[in-house]
């Protein structure tokens, strides 16, 4: 048996210390340098000819210098400094966060010569924690001005006369966003001029002006103003009253700029999302309001209906969730301004349903759908986001109703999207519907949609927080298990407590478990890479089915293991594809792995590979536990699982498929599933096109 190579192992070892990222210095009991790597130059920026034979402590910030006096304590007695974070100069003299270790280096007879100490800059990881913080504090921030918003909201619908409502709204936006002054500004229609309505802490002067056109937005966005850019008369006026920074926020009635709130500061600042967010939602708010007073101005000989419109905008105000805010509005529509009133949401598949319906004893529900000629009143508002007024509707029976002489259908629309509509009808014995009360309805279904939209995009951040705690949780047991098992057999290699005959399966245990951990971090990283557009494809002809054919073989032992069995049927295309073959294994393996994880033992997946139409079309089935039918529109989305048992009983991130759906967008293909239900197994279909036709096959694609 041959001697071992040490000269070969003592090169081996210095190319690893000479080319590690970390800094690996070595030093004796003195702290003299003895060895300084080449990233120990990088990091500090001494050159090893420079810092050979000086004292560590030309790298030690003096108010640290009883830092490496306690180091050198500690390696004398024999002990390890593990991962011990504190800050270093670099030769320029700033400072750097570092991650250190420090160990004992011991002679041929085991006495403490010396310590080995490796530097990782851990300046990247601060900067993302802080990141973080400071994201999370202004999450914060704007969550509690908008509850202090919500709270003070009912100041602004007390009264639906404009100049109320315009004091209210500085007084609401002084609590919220202190500024130096505030003003509320009206575009008077008949002259085109603006005119200050309210102001708060601006000079009589000033606010008497009327050349504020620097002031309007072009659309619903908060502007922060520089002055520096002017006209000069606009900007001499601001410069006289001390105003250095502006902050204007649009206020729209029926979808014209009639109104505008300034803050205004005397000094020159830079306005955080925080703030734009908040001015965003007060203005939003304000022009709520400013609607409600809008319409009470215009129909003062209308006041009851007036004072319904404020009474119901205040109560969809108060509600917390979409079918409450239309609940309100229908059930005081009747009799108020409508005999017959019915509210319709459309879900995310485009299905629509009736969520509210009230009416008088002149149109009863049990005669209240005719069989005969319809007008599709609700179908074709839905359709093209328009109203529908229909003065004499006794003989066309729009959406099929009898009894009623005169009807409206007005959508409900918020940020362009169409989500919803509100139908009302008036029987023969009420006086048919003008174009008032066309108005009068668009402004109603326009404050519902905004409080719709307000309570959804709660819900839905709500939701986000949900999604996002369990998500955290889950990848917090996900990493712990493998790092735990790592952790463990790498304590037990280090103390020699694993018997020689096993070390081989202790190795095997390690490798096994970083290869998880590699995977859930590379989830996460091309996550990441997804929201930011970095992801890249090499783009080649690829023989899918081979790449089908790694994929299976990859998940053969976890599937055999379980006792699943796997079917293929792959035929060969008639044309090649052009992909990214690596992208196209890592959407196989996410698909064949949930089949597995998801399948019981004894079931069967069956994957076959076909070309129809110029298509490649994979499809992969199994016959596992299925998939409820209300989250199939919801599984392709980030972070999600049908049941957050699922993640503790089956494990995994939910990352899978909506990395798969974006890589199999960016070929230019497209991901579906079905299920029938749980316990009835589910199908995934991944068709991609073939040819040179394809776009992406052309160039290296960026996402």
């Amino acid at each position: 048996m041959s001697e071992p190579d040490f000269r070969s192992a003592a090169h081996q070892l210095a190319a690893i210390i000479e080319w590690s990222d970390d800094a690996i210095v070595s030093k004796d009991l003195e702290g003299i340098i003895t060895s300084w790597n080449n990233a120990a130059e990088r990091l500090f920026g001494f050159s090893a000819e420079e810092a050979l034979g000086r004292s560590i402590r030309l790298i030690v910030p003096d108010d640290r210098q009883s830092e490496e006096d306690e180091v050198l304590r500690r390696i004398r007695r024999g002990e390890v400094v593990d991962h011990f974070e504190t800050w270093r100069r670099r030769k320029d003299g700033s400072l750097l966060p570092i991650a250190l270790t420090v160990s004992p280096i011991r002679n041929d007879v085991g006495v403490i010569v010396g310590a080995s100490k490796i530097a990782r800059d851990v300046s990247e990881r601060r900067r993302a924690e802080l990141a973080v913080r400071n994201a999370e504090a202004g999450r914060q921030e704007l969550q509690q001005r908008l509850q202090a918003l919500v709270a003070a909201s009912h100041t602004l619908l007390v009264s639906p006369r404009r100049d109320d409502v315009a004091s209210a709204t500085v007084r609401v936006a002084r609590q919220l966003l202190p500024a130096d002054a505030c003003a509320v500004w009206r575009l008077h229609g008949e002259t085109g001029v603006w005119r200050c309505v309210l102001r708060d802490g601006l000079s009589e002067a000033f606010a008497a002006g009327t050349g504020v056109a620097w002031g309007v937005p072009s659309s619903r966005t908060v502007v922060d103003v520089d002055i520096a850019r002017l006209p000069p008369q606009d900007r001499d006026a601001l410069l006289a009253e001390g105003i250095r920074s502006l902050l204007t926020v649009p206020l729209h009635v029926r979808g014209h700029t009639t109104g505008l709130l300034v803050f205004y500061y005397r000094d020159r600042r830079q306005f955080p999302d925080v703030d734009l967010q908040t001015a965003d939602a007060i203005g939003t708010l304000a022009s709520a309001a400013m609607t409600t007073a809008e319409l009470y101005d215009e129909q003062r000989g209308g006041q009851r209906r007036s004072s319904f419109l404020a009474h119901v905008t205040s109560l969809m105000a108060a509600a917390t969730n979409d079918r409450d805010v239309l609940s309100h509005v229908v059930d005081r529509a009747v009799p108020q301004i409508a005999e017959w009133c019915a509210a319709y949401l459309v879900d995310a598949s485009g299905a629509r349903e009736r969520v509210a319906v009230a009416h008088g004893h002149t149109i009863s529900e049990g005669t209240a759908f005719h069989p005969g000629v319809v007008v599709p009143g609700v179908a074709q508002v839905l359709r093209d986001s328009l109203p529908l007024l229909l003065a004499d509707a006794a003989s066309v029976h729009p959406d099929g109703l009898i009894g009623v002489r005169s009807y409206i259908c007005v959508p409900l629309v918020a940020r362009g999207r169409t989500f919803g509509a509100l139908s009302f009808g008036c029987s023969e014995q009420g006086e048919p519907y003008s174009h008032a009360d066309l108005l009068l309805a668009q402004d109603l279904a326009s404050a519902a949609a905004l409080a719709v939209d307000n309570v959804q995009a709660y819900d839905a951040l709500r939701r986000a927080d949900r999604i996002k705690d369990e998500f955290l949780a889950t990848l917090s047991h996900e990493l712990r298990t493998p790092l735990n098992a790592i952790l463990g057999y790498a304590r037990m290699l280090r103390s020699d407590q694993i018997p020689a005959e096993r070390r081989s399966r202790a190795v095997e245990v390690l490798e096994r478990n970083a290869r998880a951990l590699s995977r859930i971090v590379d989830d996460v990283l091309d996550v990441s890479r997804i929201i930011s557009g970095k992801i890249r494809l090499n783009i080649q002809p690829t023989d899918l089915a081979r790449v089908i054919a790694q994929g299976i073989e990859t998940i053969q032992a976890a599937a055999d293991a379980k006792g699943v069995r796997i079917v293929t049927d792959l035929k060969p295309l008639g044309s090649p594809v052009y992909a990214d073959g690596d992208r196209l294994l890592q959407v196989c393996w996410n698909l064949l792995f949930n089949a597995v994880k998801f399948t019981p033992g004894g079931g069967t997946i069956t994957v076959t590979l076909r070309s129809v139409d110029s298509e490649a079309v994979v499809v992969i089935t199994d016959t596992g536990i299925g998939i409820p039918r209300e989250f199939l529109g919801h599984i392709f989305e980030r972070f999600r699982q049908a049941d957050a048992r699922f993640a503790r009983e089956f494990g995994g991130l939910g990352l899978g498929l909506a990395i798969s759906k974006h890589l199999v967008e960016l070929h230019g293909g497209r991901i579906a599933v079905a299920s029938d239900g749980p316990g009835r197994g589910a199908s995934f279909s991944v068709n991609l096109p073939t040819g040179r036709s394809v776009r992406s096959a052309e160039v290296v694609t960026s996402g």
